[in-house]
């Protein structure tokens, strides 16, 4: 009986644990016990929500500035306290752009995102170039 007692809270924890290791943060450990055993389970549960915070958080940003930006962005997280930096923000509003694409083909649509595309990475290098240039200055 005590090694049950012991057993079942571990079996729980390590299978909730498996769980979130593959990436499945929609699980709740039962917690049912007001020993050190249910602290650990309640503290694991609440790991699991600021997971998932974390995840719902990198996924939303990601959609605004690229996937690998947000992943960066999250990586240097100061908590609570913030952290107050000096940042460029670039918003295009394509003219008509719901009216064009309406009655264009797709392989235009293509064509005109690849130039944008190369146009954007041409001006995000030459200020980079001019940052460096007045850096070293």
């Amino acid at each position: 009986m005590i090694s049950w007692l012991v057993a079942k809270p571990i079996d729980q924890l390590r299978a909730a644990a498996d769980a979130v290791s593959q990436g499945k943060f929609d699980i709740d450990v039962p917690v049912a016990r007001a020993d050190e055993f249910g602290l650990l389970l309640g503290e694991f549960n609440n790991m699991i929500r600021g997971l998932k915070d974390k995840e719902k958080l990198r996924q939303t940003f990601g959609l605004h500035v690229g996937e690998r930006a947000a992943e960066q962005i999250l990586a240097r997280d100061p908590g609570l306290s913030g952290v107050e930096e000096e940042i460029t923000v670039m918003f295009v509003d394509i003219r008509s752009f719901t009216a064009r694409a309406g009655v264009s083909r797709p392989a235009e649509w293509r064509q005109a995102e690849t130039f944008y595309s190369r146009w954007k990475s041409s001006i995000a290098i030459w200020r980079l170039a001019v940052a460096n240039h007045c850096e070293s200055a």
